[in-house]
């Protein structure tokens, strides 16, 4: 029997997760997004995005690639005009580029702990960082370091941003409690 690209994911993610401890795991912010989550966002994404439009796709911590997974299954590849994947662990980011090698998805590693500031990055930079505060007991210069050596004052602002962000957008403040309620179930 044949492994769907999804099934090999899973197996790929599960067998690199086992590989690491559950503290390595938390001191990076890496949690791997339930394939049901995955779906059910690309869903809610399709019904907003017009019939024919093109889809750009971009993953700040793409780890295996649910999202990606979950966007094949949802949009015909025709309509994917570019896809970006970011990790900042090798661990994840080079066997995940060989499984995706055939498709269109462009995995990059280490550009979310790079210096660039990029509006894109730099807020999902900011989100990661802030889902890490949250979510794990890691240090500000815990945190930091993981994110390209930053000062912790660095990912204080960053949280501090995110913190505004939630409190001035309903519907970033829905996203990132959908995203938290997420992980605190995993």
């Amino acid at each position: 029997m044949t492994l769907s690209i999804e099934d090999k994911r899973l197996e790929l993610q599960e067998k690199l997760d086992l590989q690491k401890t559950q503290a390595e795991r938390n001191r990076l912010g890496q949690f791997a997004t339930p394939t049901e989550l995955a779906q059910d966002i690309l869903s809610y994404a399709k019904k907003l995005l017009p019939k024919r439009s093109k889809v750009r796709f971009f993953d700040p911590a793409i780890g295996t690639g649910s999202f990606f997974s979950a966007l094949l299954s949802k949009f015909r590849e025709s309509r994917i005009e570019t896809a970006e994947g970011y990790e900042i662990d090798p661990h994840y980011a080079k066997p995940s580029k060989r499984i995706w090698r055939d498709s269109i998805l462009n995995i990059r590693l280490a550009d979310m702990i790079s210096p660039k500031r990029s509006k894109m990055i730099a807020l999902s930079r900011q989100v990661a960082m802030h889902l890490c505060r949250e979510h794990t007991q890691a240090s500000l210069i815990d945190i930091g370091d993981a994110f390209g050596r930053r000062d912790h004052s660095t990912v204080l602002h960053g949280c501090k941003k995110i913190a505004e962000k939630i409190k001035q957008e309903p519907d970033f403040a829905r996203d990132i409690a959908s995203i938290n309620k997420q992980l605190q179930s995993s």
